[in-house]
């Protein structure tokens, strides 16, 4: 390299890394900074890509979280470099690999090569002595990464691990108070939302949580009354993860005993790494694998000592870590959704007892309605019936007028009956106990019902009362009421179709343990 040339590098060296060290500097969270990085490298001489891997929370992968000149399907097969593996034992050497496609790039040649990549750069990034990260850059149009691009490079990259560290804390910090102001801002809704929005709130709060902790699933599960069953009851999803909820329900909790564990000792549940759970939780582990989880967490809710379910978090696209500040925000939000779900219930439940409550004020209303509509009926039978009473002291029982009188009699018999059965209902008369022939009161029911029935389909009465009279003790109303009851339900089970009634008297014998099966 010539004096003069050498000059030009230094000079284009020393603006890059200015450049770079005013846009990091300047940034006002990761993003923006991350971005402006990518984008001063990604034009520099022989480069046209890149992106910026940093470590998920389980410190177990580095993820891409930011991109530039990469089609959105190479982005998605690299989306994440799993430990152990061999570019990461590359990467935590520290020291920079420059590759070309496919001579000696050992790890995803055939993705590099269909994105129509030839060249490829790995820069560490550190901080304090470690890793937190790696810059990958590509090129779509040389061979190698010049070796000036390279000195600048690696330049910049030995100074950017200090900005994009202390760029990532104030994004833990910004992220921290986020989720302190939609915890505020959940317990707020929580105490004045409406009892029958409280379910959409859960949902938009588990989903406002998904999101500021990065997560891809949250759920709700509720235990049954007697803790031994378990139903998916509220669920939000990132978006491309797949729902399970409708295959969530009504699941035995001894079945998986992780969350058995869970309900018994309510402690909350939390695994970075589902491939990791032994064989003694081998369904919770099968069931997690089926769903894609890589992580999860589970809360427990827990209302006077009893765990009444929990509330649930997947990572489906990387594995994470729990930190202890967000299992205890986390238990937080578990105890807000409890208390959420009581209330609901308790409304529910007061909701149910004034419901009750009208209910028995109309039927006390029909019972005084009842009541009146009794008292004026006994007043017309009463001179109907002593009208009949004098007719029939009068008339020829041989006669046809005579039948027809007592026939009207019998009627209005019955219906004295009937009012005063409404008068028993509408408590304003007590029931008179006698001496019943259970013969008469059949006979005269067959009659009342066959005379009212004539609309339907025709039924073959067969009635045998051959049994003699019958006495028993008891109220006549309520006597003929029980009967009449039975043969209108038989009547209206014939239908338009008619068929057989058959009703037999007789008396019997039964205790206690058979009286349920006399009937």
């Amino acid at each position: 390299m010539q004096e003069g040339d050498r000059s030009d590098f230094f000079q284009e060296m020393l603006h890059a890394l200015h450049e770079v060290t005013s846009a990091l500097c300047s940034a006002v969270d990761l993003q923006t900074g991350a971005e402006r990085l990518l984008e001063i490298l990604c034009s520099m001489p022989g480069l046209d890509c890149g992106g910026l891997y940093l470590w998920n929370d389980a410190g177990t992968a580095l993820e891409l979280r930011f991109h530039r000149g990469l089609s959105a399907e190479f982005v998605r097969d690299v989306s994440s470099i799993s430990m152990p593996s061999h570019r990461t034992e590359i990467i935590l050497k520290g020291e920079p690999f420059y590759g070309t496609y496919p001579s000696n790039i050992p790890w995803e040649h055939e993705l590099g090569m269909k994105e129509g990549l030839r060249a490829i750069a790995l820069f560490p990034l550190k901080y304090e002595g470690r890793v937190i990260g790696v810059l990958n850059l590509g090129s779509h149009s040389v061979d190698q990464i010049l070796p000036q691009t390279r000195r600048t490079l690696e330049a910049i990259a030995s100074n950017t691990g200090i900005f994009l560290s202390f760029l990532r804390s104030q994004e833990e910090v910004r992220r921290w108070g986020e989720f302190e102001h939609m915890l505020a801002e959940v317990a707020s809704r929580f105490i004045n939302v409406p009892a029958y929005q409280i379910d959409a709130e859960i949902t938009s709060a588990l989903a406002s949580l998904g999101r500021i902790l990065k997560m891809d699933r949250g759920y709700v599960f509720r235990f049954s009354s007697d803790g031994l069953r378990m139903s998916n009851t509220h669920e939000w999803c990132a978006e491309g993860i797949v729902s399970h909820m409708h295959e969530l329900q009504e699941l035995c909790v001894a079945d998986y005993k992780l969350t058995e564990r869970m309900r018994d000792s309510g402690e909350a549940v939390h695994i970075s790494r589902v491939m990791d759970i032994s064989d003694e939780f081998k369904i919770d582990r099968e069931e997690f694998l089926r769903e894609g989880i890589k992580s999860v967490i589970f809360m427990p809710m827990i209302f006077a000592g009893v765990t009444l379910g929990f509330v649930g978090f997947d990572a489906v696209r990387a594995e994470r870590n729990w930190s202890q500040g967000e299992i205890e925000r986390l238990g937080l939000i578990a105890e807000i959704f409890v208390t959420a779900f009581q209330r609901q219930r308790e409304e529910q439940e007061k909701s149910a007892m004034q419901d009750h409550l009208r209910q028995v004020q109309k039927l006390e209303s029909l019972g005084l309605m009842a009541a009146g509509v009794a008292h004026d009926l006994n007043n017309l039978l009463v001179g109907i019936l002593g009208n009949t009473s004098l007719a029939l002291a009068e008339l020829n029982p041989n006669t046809p007028a005579y039948e027809r009188v007592l026939d009207i009699q019998k009627a209005a018999q019955s219906s004295a009956g009937l009012a005063s059965q409404m008068l028993s209902y509408a408590g304003d008369k007590s029931s008179v106990f006698e001496a019943i022939n259970m013969r008469w009161v059949v006979q005269d029911t067959i009659s009342l019902v066959q005379s009212g029935s004539r609309g339907g389909g025709v039924i073959d009465w067969h009635v045998d009362l051959d049994a003699g009279d019958m006495m028993v003790f008891g109220d006549s109303a309520q006597l003929q009421q029980v009967v009449m009851n039975l043969l209108v339900n038989a009547v209206e089970a014939l239908g338009a179709e008619g068929g057989r009634i058959s009703v037999v008297l007789g008396s019997g014998v039964c205790d206690g343990n058979e009286g349920g099966n006399v009937f």
